[in-house]
């Protein structure tokens, strides 16, 4: 399996409905699900000739898995979700580094949560986390509330992701018996920019996703968008929104090993005094969808659920997933709801967990057999739906690991 960086241009504005209500005003999301690129993506192979046996074997269930379409800047890496354990100052929040915004103060930075949380679920001890209910920078005194948005990495540092701008256009309905303007029959959608304030300019908005699959796969989707030059994201892609020039389709630069993220991982974590078998955490970067007994919706799935639904040759990795024992969990719930362009009908709405949510695992051992399916998982993702991009997870992310910007302060 292999991973390409998408990378798109906006020439026109983008709407994507963030659920199916039929109200006159219509939201849009800034982040485009990775269900809605993927059909975007089946779109283009379509319209460059490929037959139906291509399209599944591209998009089918052993197909190409698409990450969130996220805002990014042009030279920049792929930015993720903010995990749900990122707290920052209320009132001057931001990490160090940060530039720009309407505060008259520098921020005072980010920390992450998880080992503090870890602390109270496995030893019973608050006392790391009631520290950080306040910011203690420059005797702030503040509440530390959650950081919210998309993070980037810029030089081995962590940096907020800008996000584009939005307004709203208002249109008329169309009276289809008469084919013109519908008196009185007015409505506004939400769209996002398709130019982002730079500096003291604009630029065009640029986003970035991250498409994984055989190479084979990768190659012939390849080959679709340099014969389209165009791709079509969102709704109202018939009204002329949501039109991206393709600017680069390519292999993207690999994480780092995962055996070195889940050391680093545990290492840092033994300074807070932890003792006995490995921890692994599964930071979600596309929502989840679990079902437990009686097909209700799971928020706390076990290791023996993280490969629902597995495929015949993927067995041995739910087998190896079984070993792995739920401890800690920090999560949001979401409800999943998206258009089937295919079949012209919705798909079915699913509660699960949305992206950003951390689950924690605890392993006696790190087998060969564990290694091999932690790392299938993050190829394939976790969970039910996975062909639509769902349940892309990173393991033992390195955001757990490095962003403590309050506590090393002290």
């Amino acid at each position: 399996m292999e991973t390409y960086r998408l990378d798109l241009t906006l020439e026109s504005p983008l709407s994507v409905s963030r659920d199916r209500s039929a109200s006159n005003r219509q939201a849009t999301a800034t982040v485009v699900p990775p269900q809605t690129l993927r059909g975007a993506l089946a779109a283009a192979a379509e319209r460059a000739g490929a037959d139906p046996e291509t399209l599944d074997r591209l998009f089918g269930e052993e197909g190409l898995r698409t990450s969130a379409l996220l805002p990014s800047d042009p030279d920049g890496a792929l930015p993720a979700v903010a995990p749900l354990t990122l707290r920052t100052c209320k009132r001057h929040g931001g990490f160090d580094g940060d530039e720009g915004g309407r505060q008259t103060e520098a921020p005072h930075g980010v920390e992450d949560t998880l080992f503090a949380s870890l602390r109270l679920a496995l030893h019973d001890d608050p006392g790391a986390l009631r520290a950080l209910r306040t910011c203690q920078a420059n005797g702030c005194g503040h509440v530390m509330t959650r950081k919210d948005g998309l993070v980037r990495t810029e030089e081995g540092d962590y940096r907020t992701q800008s996000m584009p701008g939005k307004r709203t256009q208002t249109h008329v309905g169309l009276d289809r018996r008469r084919d013109g303007a519908a008196s009185g029959m007015l409505y506004a959608r939400e769209v996002v920019n398709e130019k982002t304030t730079a500096g003291e300019g604009l630029r065009p908005t640029t986003c970035r996703a991250a498409i994984t699959g055989p190479e084979s796969a990768l190659e012939h989707l390849r080959d679709a968008l340099d014969a389209t030059e165009v791709l079509r994201v969102g709704t109202a892609v018939s009204r002329g929104l949501g039109r991206c020039s393709v600017e680069r389709f390519a292999p993207g630069t690999a994480p780092p090993p995962l055996e070195d993220r889940i050391a680093d991982f545990n290492d840092a974590y033994r300074k807070h005094g932890h003792v006995g078998g490995t921890l692994i955490a599964l930071t979600l970067r596309t929502p989840a969808l679990f079902v437990g007994e009686f097909l209700r919706p799971d928020t706390t799935p076990g290791g023996d659920r993280l490969l629902q639904a597995a495929r015949s040759d993927e067995q041995a990795h739910a087998h190896a997933l079984e070993s792995l024992e739920r401890v800690h969990e920090v999560a949001r719930g979401y409800q999943f709801q998206a258009w089937n362009g295919l079949a012209g009908v919705p798909h079915g709405t699913d509660q699960g967990l949305r992206a950003g949510s951390v689950l924690v695992y605890q392993a006696s051992e790190v087998t060969d057999e564990l290694l091999d399916a932690l790392s299938h998982v993050e190829t394939t993702g976790v969970g039910l739906r996975r062909e639509l991009g769902l349940g892309r997870v990173r393991v033992c992310d390195r955001i757990h690991t490095d962003i403590h910007e309050h506590t090393d302060s002290n």
